[in-house]
């Protein structure tokens, strides 16, 4: 999982760093204007976008796809020829990106020596977690209490809710929670700490041998429901697009259910046969 997390980070320090290159952009989303600009480039950005994309782009997919498919669980999902594959494709994916933020932002281009940069901190985070950071091994720490399906579904949800109103500007505002200039380093802080705190607490409970695949369905399930309703607020601007976000999620939750049904099926019914004195079932 670490590891995953450490490559969450250079998927984002490409997409927005020489994809999109709206870490550094003054125009692109307005993200130059949710204050704490340094040295070019936009904090309040960055940090949004890389728990953004560490859950709902990277971890989500993932263990939606354990969940769906168990017998490929822990195993790579491609071998050398898919990922050439994968990379040629990828390669070809932020090339369309640049194309996105050449017609949205007309006439910008990071700095040279900032891509270059950004490159070499992505290979950097490549090999550590390829290479370096450990394997996950059973600890020998106490072991956490397992919370109810119930409370991880609300808690995720409402920490997507939280995330997303401290992260992104909400509507009538500039900057992320309604601050002006700097104050935005206060709800940045906030998401910081609470994303450890969150992530750090996840690894722990799920390591136990009370932690189920239905656990994992709930957190997962209440984050994406979460997602979408924090669209609804966010994002959404016309009836169009509150109807479709609605209907994403009743779609989402009608998923969920059968994925869980999937997890745990009901009992079949046994039907029993009187043959004289004898009983089949």
């Amino acid at each position: 999982m670490p590891s995953i997390l450490v490559l969450a980070v250079a998927y984002e320090l490409v997409e927005d760093g020489i994809g999109l290159q709206a870490l550094t952009s003054p125009h692109l989303y307005d993200a130059a204007s949710w204050g704490a600009r340094v040295l070019g480039i936009n904090l309040p950005y960055l940090e949004a976008n890389l728990v953004y994309h560490a859950v709902f782009t990277v971890c989500v997919p993932i263990a939606l796809t354990n969940l769906l498919f168990p017998a490929h669980r822990g195993r790579p999902y491609l071998g050398v020829p898919g990922m050439v594959v994968t990379a040629v494709v990828a390669v070809l994916g932020v090339g369309l990106l640049r194309t996105v933020s050449l017609s949205e932002d007309a006439g910008y281009q990071a700095p040279v020596a900032f891509q270059a940069g950004v490159a070499v901190l992505v290979t950097a985070l490549g090999v550590g977690a390829l290479f370096v950071l450990p394997r996950p091994r059973a600890s020998g720490a106490l072991a956490a209490r397992v919370p109810s399906r119930t409370a991880l579904v609300v808690g995720s949800g409402l920490a997507t809710l939280v995330f997303v109103g401290l992260s992104f500007p909400l509507p009538g505002a500039r900057q992320p929670a309604f601050t002006e200039g700097w104050a935005v380093l206060v709800p940045m802080a906030v998401v910081a700490v609470g994303a450890a705190v969150c992530a750090r607490y996840l690894l722990r409970v799920a390591a136990t041998p009370g932690w189920t695949p239905r656990h994992t369905l709930a957190l997962v399930g209440g984050a994406l429901v979460g997602h979408s309703v924090a669209g609804l607020v966010v994002m959404a601007s016309t009836p169009v697009d509150r109807v479709g976000l609605g209907v994403i999620i009743v779609l989402t939750v009608v998923g969920l259910l059968l994925v869980d049904r999937k997890l745990h099926p009901p009992p079949r019914a046994e039907v029993v046969i009187w043959r004289g004195s004898h009983v089949a079932t």
